[in-house]
């Protein structure tokens, strides 16, 4: 009976989990329209705290005028929509829940008259370009301090559920790549390096809905592509951030940004630590009812989950340019993330009169090492104004190692001690080359062409062995060794013709 009572607390987890993640969000749409009462696509409506105007969500209208965001938790907020040539008009404050699931917005052509123009270096925090949207991490104060996880979870159109999984306009088969990289990682140790990258290496983040077919098949549902900083400035330049904050404990973002140019030579450098602790306290109580809605039981489950994490980054280059269309570029780059994890976890099972009937701990540690080393040449040439070429060799090297252990212990005399020890090493060696071959025919038409040549292998390792007090036994059923090797040679040519406005 007492061991029946032990394996409920998982169960009660796992259906609250469940049910939770099975809840629709609710949403909302937001529809923009012109001076004659039309919808307005590609305008800017952003979702803001009205508080202090702090950015929560941005969005690009569809050709219907329309943008659809999820309902944020709960406070008061406002919408603004803006585009070009228009005067930015928002909404008065709005509470959530919010009560209205449509809201319309009219902005009006600016009526200002301009006597005189004064050209400003800001750039807009969203631009729409050629088959891709462009965020301008600098151009919004409230990007300071936060992750690329956070930057990507404010983007419009990008949508990161609470297990970190990433999707683009609804389709979950995005490629996150880094300066046109792909990251090669997925799920949580995607979500590791995203989630512990600095806003401050970031300049600008590309989302591309129709990917043309110089990118990867697997990003079919879209690319994030994320530029890191590179300053090109004459000279020497340098900059440095130091971001440092205390809640329950501290946390800190440092970067640095350093190069000196001289001549036809740039040699760069990009440095970020970071240290951040994160906890959750989660308290629950049960009441269990009889038929006759009598009290036949009582549950209490006190859980607290820290974990503390360090992250380093270093990126150094050269670029040579060669000539006035030639530039070459070589560079070298390495990320260490580091995290330690714990949680501590009672769940005590009470008689209707509220005396003890038992009690059951469960405690977990892990111990989490991410380390990344790559290396790429890369050459870009234009061979006339209308046609360019550019290569990129690239090393790519990843090493993720992941260690647990889960101890549950009924907390009686002669209670058992049961657990589970856990030890999952990952390699992954890639090896890349291609060549591009851009033709731009006119403003609107160009033809894209190139190969590419990759080699991936990957072997990743899961031990699990079951403890029962002093005994040890390796569990068969979930220990495995995964190799996976694999070769691509590709060409590729695609012709793209914009039509209309």
């Amino acid at each position: 009976m007492i061991f029946s009572k032990s394996m409920l607390l998982p169960f009660l987890l796992l259906s609250t989990i469940t049910s939770f993640s099975q809840k629709k969000a609710r949403t909302i749409k937001i529809i923009v329209l012109n001076e004659k009462n039309l919808p307005f696509p590609n305008a800017t409506v952003e979702l803001l705290l009205a508080k202090n105007s702090t950015l929560i969500k941005a969005a690009k209208t569809d050709n219907k005028g329309a943008a659809i965001f999820i309902q944020p938790i709960q406070g008061n907020y406002f919408f603004k929509a803006k585009a070009v040539g228009y005067e930015p008009h928002k909404t008065s404050t709005i509470k959530s829940p919010f009560a209205l699931s449509v809201i319309n917005i009219k902005i009006l052509p600016s009526s200002q008259v301009l006597k005189e123009v004064t050209v400003a270096g800001n750039k807009p925090i969203i631009q729409h370009l050629r088959g891709k949207i462009v965020l301008n991490v600098a151009a919004a104060i409230t990007n300071t301090g936060t992750s690329v996880l956070e930057l990507l979870e404010k983007s419009p159109g990008v949508m990161v559920d609470k297990d970190g999984n990433i999707s683009l306009q609804g389709k979950s088969t995005v490629l996150v790549m880094i300066d046109e990289k792909p990251t090669y990682l997925s799920g949580s140790d995607l979500t590791n390096l995203l989630s512990n990258m600095n806003s401050s290496q970031v300049n600008q983040i590309e989302l591309i809905t129709n990917p043309s077919a110089k990118y990867d098949a697997s990003g079919n549902g879209g690319i994030i592509n994320i530029k890191t900083k590179k300053n090109t400035e004459e000279g020497f330049n340098g900059s440095i951030n130091i971001i440092g904050g205390w809640s329950r404990d501290y946390k800190n973002n440092n970067s640095l940004l350093v190069n000196y140019k001289k001549g036809k030579v740039n040699a760069y450098a990009t440095a970020s630590y970071n240290t951040n602790n994160n906890f959750t306290d989660i308290v629950a109580h049960r009441t269990y009812f009889g038929q006759n809605n009598t009290t036949t039981g009582l549950l209490d489950q006190n859980t607290a989950i820290a974990s503390l994490t360090h992250y380093t980054y270093l990126k150094t280059g050269v670029d040579i340019y060669a000539s006035k269309n030639t530039t070459v570029g070589f560079s070298v780059s390495g990320t260490l993330i580091k995290r330690d994890g714990t949680s501590d976890a009672v769940a005590t099972w009470k008689k209707a009169s509220g005396s003890i009937d038992s009690a059951v701990s469960t405690i977990s540690n892990s111990d989490y090492k991410f380390r990344n080393g790559a290396a790429n040449v890369n050459l870009k040439h234009a061979i006339n104004a209308k046609q360019d070429i550019s290569v990129d060799i690239d090393l790519l090297r990843y090493r993720m190692n992941n260690d647990q252990v889960f101890t549950n212990q009924l907390l009686a005399t002669n209670g058992y001690v049961q657990g589970t020890e856990i030890s999952i090493p990952s390699t992954i060696k890639i090896f890349s080359a291609k060549a591009d071959h851009v033709v731009h025919f006119s403003k609107n038409t160009q033809l894209e062409s190139g190969f590419k040549v990759s080699s991936i292998s990957t072997d990743n390792i899961a031990d699990y062995v079951n403890t029962n007090g002093a005994v040890r036994t390796i569990d068969l059923n979930r220990s495995n060794h995964f190799q996976y090797k694999e070769n691509i040679s590709a060409l590729y040519s695609s012709l793209e013709h914009r039509t209309g406005k």
